[in-house]
């Protein structure tokens, strides 16, 4: 299989109008926007517990800190201290509840049933169904045309349908349940069992429906991208060291970060990964607040192919799959670099007791030989850039993203996403594209508005593999309080202006600025007839 990678940058830069490894930092509680300490996790158990809230059924979707007001926030000292609460979504059964515990007091706050919702996937379910579908007689037989009489390496994982008011699901727990042929080889994406699905309430742990749209035969060329087998992996030339001998230019304090003249709080988050608050910018004896919060609030990937199942792959990265935490261990040296600091995580399982997921979050300084601003002239020579990065990783499915939130010297902070990983791919009977007029040459899409084509809907990356078409939306959470909570938003569009026809230039643009009144007025529309 020829390696299918990705690289997406998506930057978001907006300007404020400012003109070797080194250990875990300590998990001390000691501002009130920092996470959960471990004790604090089983404060919530316990006193759940106490509270006649917990059972065999009780399964949590996470738990993570309930904040504080943002006034009490910006208003905290260490004179005046906050009382701690931690937020958990819980699942019983069939029904979902919101818990608040204080856990200064060991108290529950609230507990309150939300009709109408689930929660997001929890770890123990993608594999929760394979048993059942294992001994449905449809679904056996469905496999057995497909030449699986015995299935003990066949392996299925249980995913999310989309959001789709079909009335039959209505109530349920709906899950689509695709298998795979482990037979052999490491990289399973390419081993599915394609044509076969089975429709399941995993509330009532019964098969609703078995959709077979047809044998697809599963592809037998290697894609395993390991050392073993790919052979020897490229390397560098000569060596590029980054060292600080007199350490980090930065400093911190529990998950207080102080850098120039930024400061800032940092916190891992199960659901968005990691948490930047209470942004600061320091201009000579002036403190300016900046930012009060920022985060990743979801994740949006729709696939664009008709049939069972991709038509429900429109993950919602976020808030479906960050059960168990959705930043993951980060890898010194390749990660992030040999100069930075690690801050770890201690994230609620599915029962809701605590573990650490070490190295979630790196902090460190970069520098890429870049001006932070120049104008040579005989007064004046360039200044050296510098920028302090927070960056995280997860882990979804085939795709690998980073995450960097970068602090500049200009007054800038800007979000950056790039993802590395391998294709989500589909397996089809043709082995590769045959394109229409082009003498039997492979690997041209041809015509692709003919349905019946086998890449259709995406690329061929290896016989028998097509890479399916897709999207990828990152959204930001900003809540901006640039010298105080009284901000505007104002977008700026270039527009064209004609020039009078005396005129020896057409046309100029000019720039027509507008204040935006709500989220709803910045939206982005996408037109894609």
């Amino acid at each position: 299989m020829r390696a299918a990678r990705t690289l997406i940058r998506w930057v978001l830069g907006f300007a404020v109008g400012l003109g070797g490894i080194v250990g875990p930092v300590a998990a001390q509680v000691s501002h009130p926007m920092d996470p959960l300490a471990w004790g604090e996790y089983w404060t919530v158990l316990e006193v759940l517990q106490a509270d006649g809230h917990l059972d065999e059924e009780t399964r949590f979707s996470h738990v993570v800190l309930h904040e504080p007001s943002k006034t009490d926030t910006w208003a905290w000292t260490t004179e005046a201290p906050i009382p701690r609460a931690a937020f958990a979504v819980i699942k019983q059964g069939d029904r979902t509840f919101e818990a608040v515990v204080d856990v200064t007091n060991a108290r529950l706050a609230s507990w309150n049933e939300v009709r109408g919702v689930q929660p997001n996937w929890l770890s123990e379910e993608f594999f929760s169904m394979t048993g059942v579908v294992k001994q449905h007689p449809e679904f056996v037989r469905a496999l057995e045309r497909r030449g699986y009489d015995d299935l003990s390496f066949v392996e299925c994982v249980t995913l999310p349908p989309g959001m789709y008011d079909k009335p039959e699901w209505r109530d349920k727990r709906v899950g689509l349940v695709n298998c795979e042929d482990t037979r052999r080889v490491r990289n399973t994406w390419t081993r599915q069992i394609e044509g076969l699905t089975a429709v399941v309430d995993m509330n009532a742990r019964e098969v609703l429906e078995v959709v077979d749209e047809g044998v697809v035969p599963v592809p037998t060329v290697s894609s395993d991208f390991d050392e073993a087998s790919v052979g020897p992996l490229r390397t560098h030339a000569t060596p590029l060291n980054v060292e600080q001998p007199l350490g980090p230019g930065f400093k911190i304090n529990g998950h207080e970060v102080a850098w120039g003249r930024w400061s800032f709080h940092v916190r891992p988050d199960q659901r968005s990964g990691a948490v930047i608050s209470l942004v600061r910018y320091h201009q000579d004896e002036r403190v300016r607040p900046i930012l009060y919060q920022g985060f990743l609030s979801e994740i949006f990937v729709p696939y664009m192919d008709p049939s069972t199942p991709w038509y429900a792959r429109n993950f919602l990265d976020a808030g479906e799959y960050s059960t168990g935490g959705l930043a993951k261990p980060l890898e010194p040296g390749i990660d992030c670099p040999d100069n930075a600091r690690y801050f770890d995580f201690i994230v609620a399982g599915d029962n809701g007791r605590p573990r650490t997921v070490e190295r979630t979050v790196c902090l460190f300084e970069r520098s890429a030989g870049d001006a932070v601003w120049r104008h040579r002239d005989e007064t004046a020579k360039g200044r050296p850039k510098r920028d302090l990065v927070v960056r995280f990783a997860a882990v979804l499915g085939n795709y690998d993203y980073y995450f960097d939130w970068t602090f500049q010297q200009d007054g800038t902070i800007r979000v950056g996403v790039g993802s590395t990983g391998i294709a989500e791919a589909k397996m089809v009977r043709d082995r590769m594209a045959m394109a229409a007029g082009t003498n039997g040459d492979p690997g041209s899409n041809g015509d692709l508005m003919s349905d019946d084509r086998a890449d259709a809907y995406g690329r061929f990356v290896a016989e028998n593999i097509v890479a399916v078409n897709h999207d990828h939306y990152f959204n930001f959470r900003l809540d901006l309080d640039v010298d105080g909570p009284i901000n505007r938003f104002q977008r700026d569009k270039l527009e064209q202006r004609r020039l009078p026809a005396d005129h020896v230039r057409r046309s100029i643009w000019v720039v027509n600025s507008e204040t935006l009144r709500n989220e709803a007025s910045a939206k982005l529309n996408v037109d894609l007839k």
